[in-house]
């Protein structure tokens, strides 16, 4: 392709240093391909002299090989030419590699000078995890005498998973801990007062941007004034008011924060319940005002509180016990980093973050060696997806590059920050702020924003600006980046495309929470099956041609493997073939996950999480109402936990009702789930008294046996293969029991890692079945891929990361814990600097997860599909809004009314052209109208909501007359009822099935409909208690008959339960046509199957007629067949108004 001017600048100017940032689909790897040979070819660099860095074997290979192919053309254009043949030469040694790849080759050249034998093996997760493993349990084991003492503190204060996980941080990064134990042991004086350095740092600017907020200022002033104005009124809002002014006035600006703090949380305490404020003393103006600025005040000070709480009381006992903590720590860990050494160098290995470590302190340390050796070797170096860098990386490639200076010339980095997602393997973006400014300014470079996308069309290309410069409207942190639009490439303007919001309806009052993700899944499955079936997605393949969507096109892109079995059972039941990437992992099994709960439970009996998905789980089956009565327990204490609550009511239900003091409360239950309670309480007390007494092996196989759930799961659909799972996980517990000692600690914590791997697998590999089958995988996964259609699912959820047990700050003296207080009856507190780290990880996580957003929308090449539950709440502002999608709620502004509706709305991408509409549907049905080639009328956005999206334009059923009276669909079936509407009926006698003589007619109906569409004979059978050979044998029979006819024998295209919604006149009507058929002569033909009665067959034929001429654009011919004689028959075409009188009439009825 050629190049813009832009990347063109980026590839052929060679007198500065450069960053590049590249947004998706920009043309990122082509400039680095491009820059790579006009190196070679312009500036005399030899292949070998141009490092190219990258961050996975995928991105490296890709690379080399476009070097490989573009070489080779120019070669066969240019036979003679002696710069190409040297480089095709040279390719095979050409220092294209990963990161880890060009340290491990650092460290083995000089693998001396790095105080390394020259033969070391990298050791691969599973080694390294296992070195971990021993050094930790020989610390706690054999414990050398000098560190006893300091471990039995650090035993007594948290538990030992936490000293575990502490350490296991603190080894990625020894020389940062090691340095903070070394100033903290010189003077604790000077830690403390770096602590208070850095929590004003964090403080301040919150504070101030809340005393700054007039509408706060004016809540307090309020407050205060209506205190004063209803003083003598008895009101309860008044008494509210006397409640909570007094520690309004210690709210100042300048008062210290230990004031701001206390005064904000006893404000905070004082919560009332129901409406305050009686309208006959209240002046109303005053009344609406007063419920305003009570809520902007908890609003603000529930956002604000953490932030004043940030400071230290040198004083305290918990400042002491604090330093005692790290004390302990220090030498705690200095003896367990000196086990893992010793434990690798036995072993001859380094893990991965050695390579990184140990790369970056030799390159530092021997800077004679890498004048000498290194610099002279890589004359020029490119570093690919710099956004996803960590601090040594980035200190390596200077300690190559040497002083970053004026005349740095050498360093070419490309990256995007709005795609940087890996904040957990410790990738920071503000990295490649620093780096940029660093090269900007120290090296005089140049910036470049590549601006042209070359992969998606002009919907997904105004959609992606629209709502990201909006989402990324704030640079004010330094995690934060602004977002520069980008434009559509001429070939790509002209290609169709569509935006697509789906806003799934929640379920049912009373339902399970998991009902309203099925819903949500089914309606994905739903949509993936009609833009298949159908063809109504065009899309553009990269040879410019037009064609329909299948179903190798489609991407369906989830934050987390969390609900992945939900989409997955979802798309089965459509029979529509899928691929999961990295597969369902084993580790991300239900089955799994829920003996690790239990096992978890065990190890932790306080861990109520853990023992709430174990109530949950088929090993009890607790409903959700009943685990609530469990939470509420009469006499429960307040730190109480799950398991003590549960304890609680199983002693209850013991105990005698003689014995029961009068002024007890009793908890009600019915005798069903009393006995739930009661086995729950005695089997999980009866394993809790073996865990950590009987091996993992044994009590695995208890918990198995005793809950019974092989039998549980025998009753299930995919129980085999649950069984089965619990089988291969004892295979794998027993495996690593014949390594050695195998705790129950161990197996908990093999299993927690194994389950956080599978939740952040690397990019996917794209493989045949790939190619022919719908593709989910994680947004991760996708990273540096595209699709035709992209699908975003389970935008409602929200995700917190889960935070360790320690935090560590860019300065070596900013760690944090969380330990017991002794001034709070040693209840476990964060230190003042945990807190602060964890609200700027909070901050970090929530700028990380609308990249995140970013990277899954820009995946889309044609068409992209925003999916969620329709929200809550509908906000004004996305800081406001808490998921993906509030933001696209509250950006395109859709309001509570749209949501429900559906419909169309518009917005303007700003780039000169047409507005671009976003289909908006709210139930399945809505689905099968869009595919019925019927657009959706626009909708109306309300004037406050103009600015954001648009122009307003119609109401889904505004031109009904009667909107209450219609806005539902009418069910075909129920058509059925009118009887002898039309006055043209007939009687089939009804068919019998051998051993069905228990079924009603209407269930024999429908049983033959489900073999008819395709489902095993045998399957359905058992589903209504038949069992016998010769009832599958007659049903066979009957459905071989059915497809040997001519008609469905001769058909060339053939679609079953095929749904839709049309309409006869103002009417909606809903429904599923049997079977829709396309002869050899692309003739179209309704098929309806009838195993009895005919009553309404005639009028319900024709409205599958409808329904099918509008899918088609044909005309379509009718006909009803007899399962019992096997015979067609073509009933009479009724007229449209003959069909509007029969529904007036049944909606009259």
């Amino acid at each position: 392709m050629a190049a813009t001017p832009r990347q063109l600048e980026a590839i052929s100017r060679h007198d500065v240093s450069m960053v590049v940032t590249a947004g998706a689909g920009t043309g990122k790897t082509f400039v680095l391909v491009e820059k790579y040979l006009n190196l070679v070819q312009d500036q005399g660099y030899r292949i070998r002299d141009v490092l190219a860095l990258t961050f996975t074997d995928k991105a490296a290979a890709e690379m080399k090989e476009r070097v490989r192919k573009t070489i080779a053309e120019r070669l066969k254009d240019d036979p003679d030419n002696q710069v190409w043949k040297d480089a095709h030469e040279e390719l095979v040694i050409a220092p294209v590699m990963t990161f880890h790849s060009f340290c491990a080759q650092i460290l083995r050249e000089f693998a001396i000078e790095a105080g390394l034998d020259p033969g070391f093996v990298i050791l691969d997760e599973g080694q390294a995890l296992a070195v971990e493993r021993e050094a930790f349990e020989t610390l706690i084991r054999k414990p050398p005498e000098e560190i006893q003492e300091s471990l039995i503190r650090l035993l007594a204060q948290i538990e030992k998973f936490q000293v575990n996980q502490i350490m296991t941080t603190l080894a990625k990064n020894t020389d940062a801990f090691l340095q903070f134990a070394e100033d903290l042991a010189g003077d604790p004086d000077g830690i403390i007062n770096a602590w208070e350095i850095f929590l004003e740092q964090v403080r301040t600017p919150v504070i101030n941007q809340f005393f700054a907020d007039t509408d706060i200022r004016d809540a307090i002033s309020d407050f205060i004034r209506f205190e004063e104005v209803y003083r003598n009124k008895d009101d309860r809002a008044v008494r509210y008011l006397q409640q909570v002014c007094p520690y309004l006035y210690d709210l100042t600006p300048d008062a210290p924060p230990e004031t701001l703090h206390k005064a904000a949380e006893e404000f905070l305490k004082i919560r009332p319940t129901g409406k305050l404020g009686s309208q006959k003393i209240w002046d109303n103006d005053d009344l609406i005002r007063f419920r305003e600025a009570k809520t902007c005040l908890i609003e603000n000070l529930e956002k604000a509180v953490p932030f004043f709480s940030l400071y230290i009381d040198k004083d305290s006992r918990f400042t002491a016990s604090t330093i005692t903590f790290f004390r302990d720590l220090a030498l705690v860990a200095g003896y367990y980093f000196d086990l893992l050494h010793m434990l690798k160098r036995q072993a001859n290995g380094v893990d991965f973050n050695d390579l990184i470590q140990l790369t970056r302190e030799f390159l530092q340390s021997h800077q004679d060696i890498v004048a000498r050796h290194i610099r002279p070797r890589y004359q020029y170096i490119l570093v690919d997806e710099f956004q996803d860098t960590d601090p040594a990386q980035f200190e390596i490639i200077t300690a190559i590059i040497g002083e970053l200076q004026p005349g740095t010339r050498s360093l070419f980095i490309v990256g995007d920050p709005k795609q940087s997602i890996y904040l957990f393997r410790n990738a920071d973006v503000t990295r490649f702020k620093e780096a940029q400014t660093r090269i900007l300014s120290d090296c005089k470079g140049n910036l470049i924003n590549l601006d042209t996308s070359f992969r998606s069309c002009r919907e997904v290309i105004g959609c992606v600006n629209y709502l990201f410069s909006r989402i990324f409207a704030s640079t004010e942190k330094p995690w934060e980046f602004g977002y520069e639009p980008i434009q559509v490439c001429d070939d790509r303007k002209a290609s169709p495309g569509s935006i697509t919001v789906l806003l799934p309806g929640k379920a049912p009052k009373g339902s399970e929470r998991s009902e309203t993700k099925e819903i949500e899944a089914g309606m994905v499955a739903d949509l993936v099956h009609q833009i298949v079936s159908c063809g109504s997605f065009q899309i553009t393949d990269r040879d410019g041609v037009m064609r329909p969507a299948g179903y190798g096109d489609i991407a369906i892109l989830i934050e987390r493997r969390t609900h992945l079995t939900r989409y997955t059972t979802a798309l089965s039941r459509k029979e529509t073939p899928f691929y999961v990437h990295g597969g369902i992992g084993f580790y991300s099994r239900q089955e799994i996950y829920d003996i690790y709960n239990i096992l978890s439970f065990l190890l932790r009996p306080y861990d109520s999480a853990a023992l709430f998905g174990v109530l949950r789980s088929p090993y009890f089956s607790f409903s959700d109402p009943l685990i609530y009565h469990i939470l509420n327990v009469p006499g429960a204490k307040r730190r109480w936990s799950l398991y003590e609550k549960l304890r609680a009511c199983a002693e209850r239900f013991c105990t005698r009702p003689s014995e029961i003091e009068p002024s007890a409360e009793i908890l009600s239950c019915s005798p069903a789930d009393q006995e739930l309670i009661l086995r729950a309480a005695r089997l999980l007390e009866s394993w809790r008294n073996l865990a950590g007494r009987e091996p993992v092996v044994p009590l695995v196989n208890r918990i198995i046996r005793e809950s019974g759930i092989l039998t549980i799961y025998g009753a299930l659909e995919q129980g085999e293969q649950q069984a089965a799972n619990l089988t291969k996980l004892l295979g794998i517990i027993r495996g690593r029991t014949e390594g050695g000692y195998y705790s129950l600690f161990d197996l908990v914590q093999d299993m927690m890692i194994s389950i956080a791997d599978e939740e952040r697998e690397g990019e996917a590999a794209l493989d045949t079945l790939s190619k022919t089958s719908v593709n989910i995988m994680t947004v991760h996964a996708a990273k540096g891929l595209e699709f035709p259609v992209v699908i975003l699912p389970d935008m409602g959820s929200s995700r917190e990361g889960k935070l360790g047990p320690i935090l560590s700050g860019d300065h070596p003296h900013l760690y944090g814990v969380r330990i017991p207080d002794p001034d709070q009856d040693f209840d476990i507190k964060e230190t003042p600097v945990y807190t602060a780290l964890s609200l700027i990880q909070k901050e970090k996580e929530s700028a990380e997860r609308k990249r995140l957003f970013y990277v899954g929308a820009t995946r889309a090449r044609d068409h992209l599909v925003l999916c969620g539950k329709q929200p809550d709440k509908f906000y004004e502002s996305v800081d406001k809004s808490n998921n993906r999608i509030d933001w696209v709620c509250t950006l395109f502004g859709i309001t509570k009314d749209i949501a429900e509706e559906g419909g169309v709305i518009s917005i303007d991408p700003e780039d000169g052209g047409k507005p671009i509409d976003i289909t908006i549907l709210t139930d399945p049905d809505q689905l099968t109208r869009m595919w019925a080639q019927e657009a959706l009328p626009p909708l109306t956005l309300p004037d406050e909501y103009a600015k954001l999206s648009g122009t307003r334009k119609r109401g889904l059923y505004s031109d009904m007359p009667d909107e209450k009276a219609t806005i539902r669909p009418v069910p075909v079936t129920d058509i059925g009822l009118l009887g002898k509407a039309t006055g043209h009926e007939e009687t089939i006698h009804q068919v019998t099935i051998p051993g069905g003589s228990h079924l009603l007619p209407d269930e024999i109906g429908t049983l033959l409909h489900h073999i008819f569409s395709g489902k095993d004979t045998k399957s359905v059978l058992v589903s209504y208690g038949i069992t016998s050979p010769e009832a599958e044998s007659f049903c066979n029979t009957l459905y071989q008959r059915f497809c040997s006819t001519p008609l469905i024998r001769d058909a060339v295209r053939s679609f079953q339960e095929v749904s839709f919604i049309t309409y006869s006149g103002n009417f909606p009507v809903t429904g599923r046509i049997d079977r829709l058929i396309q002869d050899s002569r692309n003739e179209w033909a309704v098929i309806d199957y009838k195993s009895g009665d005919k009553t309404g067959a005639e009028l319900q034929l024709n409205v599958y007629r409808i329904a099918a001429e509008v899918l088609t654009g044909q005309p379509v011919r009718m006909f009803l067949y007899s399962m019992k004689t096997g015979e067609f028959t073509e009933p009479r075409f009724l007229s449209d108004e003959e069909i509007h009188v029969a529904l007036k009439r049944y909606l009259g009825k």
